[in-house]
């Protein structure tokens, strides 16, 4: 609604939109007035009644969380599904060895060789240089494991955001429904 002064009484004169370009005779002075049309309407002042009223309508902001609650249920589901997938994934490689039992091992034949096993062995050692190109094979297969678990991990904290706020977004509408909608 909008306030339309009659410009005979100064009254102020409430039209609808659905009014524009009717005639309408003022309620206090009884004078016909002529309505503008609906872009010159626009430009009078809102009534304080539909001032307040700004988002959108109430049956759209249900529609709205019902569309936000699915796709964030679906994307936690996503989640949980890699979550799972990456949890069976760590706990499928097995990586027994360390570095302290890969220590100990070169220890222990180290000490079976004989004097002259050892000298060709660090002979061997000068030759090559003493950074390694690539990590050990066991070294490879605990990189792979923590590699799985950070993923289920990571996939387990989306899975649990996007349901706590899916739940959070379909409290908030089942609140509302017994108040404004």
């Amino acid at each position: 609604m909008y306030t339309l002064p009659c410009p005979h009484c100064q009254h102020s004169i409430q039209v609808a939109p659905s009014q524009a370009g009717d005639e309408l005779a003022c309620p206090s002075c009884g004078a016909v007035n002529q309505i503008p049309k609906l872009g010159d309407l626009r430009q009078l002042p809102q009534t304080t009644a539909n001032a307040g009223i700004s988002g959108p309508p109430a049956g759209e902001a249900r529609v709205g969380r019902q569309i936000g609650f699915v796709v964030l249920s679906l994307l936690s589901l996503a989640c949980l599904l890699i979550a799972v997938f990456c949890g069976i994934r760590w706990v499928n490689v097995d990586a027994p060895v360390t570095t302290e039992i890969h220590l100990q091992t070169i220890r222990d034949r180290y000490a079976e060789l004989t004097p002259a096993e050892l000298i060709r062995e660090f002979e061997d050692l000068e030759s090559y240089d003493l950074a390694i190109a690539a990590p050990y094979a066991y070294k490879q297969l605990r990189n792979r494991k923590n590699a799985w678990g950070r993923n289920a991990l990571i996939a387990t904290v989306f899975c649990v955001g996007c349901g706590i706020t899916a739940m959070l977004l379909a409290g908030s509408g089942s609140k509302s429904k017994g108040g404004t909608e």
